[in-house]
């Protein structure tokens, strides 16, 4: 299962949807993917890509992370912006 979060930058004084995701994640096996401003997923069959945008006219960098809980301690990794597909199970693994 996955947990995802899309817009994952944007942020207002109700609202923090990274921390909100990592809240929702605390006491689950989930793995989160969240994808800020200008950037999207892309799955085929067992493959996925990153697909970018410049987003320097908003003043950010367009990004996809991956996290989750592991050993109570919080991971965030960024998730590379190869073109290349690569193997979706990879990326929905606690590693």
């Amino acid at each position: 299962m996955l947990f995802f979060t899309p817009h994952c930058n944007v942020s207002n004084k109700n609202t923090n949807r990274l921390q909100h995701m990592k809240e929702s994640l605390k006491n689950s096996d989930l793995v989160g993917l969240g994808m800020s401003n200008c950037c999207a997923i892309e799955i085929i069959d067992d493959k996925y890509r990153l697909l970018t945008e410049d987003a320097s006219n908003y003043n950010i960098e367009s990004y996809g992370i991956k996290t989750y809980w592991k050993n109570n301690n919080y991971i965030e990794k960024y998730i590379d912006k190869s073109d290349k597909f690569k193997s979706l199970a990879d990326l929905l693994i606690k590693n």
